[in-house]
């Protein structure tokens, strides 16, 4: 459930990001921008999510 959760995010954010940059660059590194925003974005929500989900979990104790 995490990692569709911070895709999700990451995809909501950067297609906007990418329609703007697109629109305001010229020399074409938007493409590198979004590359390093889909990949460092991804991996930085998986960890994040990840992490709050276990001390969910603790916090929530055995039932």
């Amino acid at each position: 459930m995490v990692v569709p959760l911070a895709a999700a995010a990451v995809v909501g954010f950067s297609v906007p990001w990418t329609f703007h940059a697109a629109a305001t660059d010229d020399s074409g590194l938007f493409i590198v921008g979004l590359v390093m925003l889909l990949a460092g974005g991804l991996i930085a929500l998986t960890v994040l999510l990840t992490i709050t989900a276990a001390v969910l979990r603790r916090r929530q104790g055995p039932e």
